[in-house]
């Protein structure tokens, strides 16, 4: 009973490793390339982030799905809202907004945000890697509960940038609107609720913040004082 346990705790920790592995490698993939493009031409790098990277991002946050359903089904100790509040933000401003609205594809702010993302997930995602197989680095975890600092607020900011940016574009095209009279007797504005959801987004990153700052005191405290107790022996 417990060899059968342990198999399946194996196949799980190889499992969550293989999936940090594939994410690390595809937002590592379009960070490298963003800076890469940034570097040689910014004016036109700048402009082309959609058309450069916008399948990779896509595919990597199709698969982000999965945390949620790791966090459901017990497979990590992460609790289900926040990678739910994550990777639902992020999907919407992607797939309802940016990929809907080829007006957005060439603003810079999509670009920037494809960055901020990649930045966050290339630390992210070695952190779970390395703590999979239970090796301690300091300064990675530095910088996983560190980094966020800087970065989350930055993509908040972009995403509300982009979610500003798209109301008027979805005014003139009336996309995922619809009036009286129809079939289902009710009618919805698209824009309108671009506007409550903007409200909504930023309560959200405001308690995301909150989370990560709860997190990192927990995390660097932990570690704070284990560099103590080695000191003192």
């Amino acid at each position: 009973m417990c060899v059968y346990f342990s198999a399946q705790l194996d196949v799980a920790k190889l499992y969550l490793f293989l999936y940090n592995l594939f994410q690390f490698v595809g937002y590592g993939f379009i960070f490298f390339t963003l800076m890469s493009r940034l570097l040689k031409n910014s004016e036109e790098a700048v402009l082309t982030g959609m058309e450069a990277v916008g399948t990779p991002v896509m595919v990597c946050q199709v698969v982000a799905v999965l945390e949620v359903i790791h966090s459901m089904a017990g497979l990590v100790k992460t609790g289900i809202i926040s990678p739910f509040m994550q990777c639902a933000g992020r999907n919407f401003v992607l797939f309802i907004l940016i990929l809907q609205e080829p007006r957005l594809h060439s603003v810079p702010a999509v670009t920037y945000l494809f960055l901020v993302w990649s930045a966050v997930e290339v630390i992210r995602y070695p952190y779970y890697m390395i703590t999979l197989v239970d090796i301690k680095s300091e300064f990675l975890t530095w910088l996983r509960y560190t980094a966020w600092i800087p970065l989350y607020p930055l993509g908040i900011l972009l995403e509300g940038t982009i979610i500003i940016m798209s109301i008027p574009l979805f005014e003139q095209t009336g996309w995922y609107s619809f009036t009286l009279p129809n079939s289902a007797n009710m009618a919805f504005y698209f824009p309108w609720f671009l506007h409550v959801y903007l409200l909504f987004s930023a309560i959200g990153g405001y308690f995301l913040l909150n989370h990560m700052y709860d997190q990192r005191k927990k995390k660097l405290k932990g570690n704070a004082s284990t560099n103590g107790s080695k000191k003192n022996r």
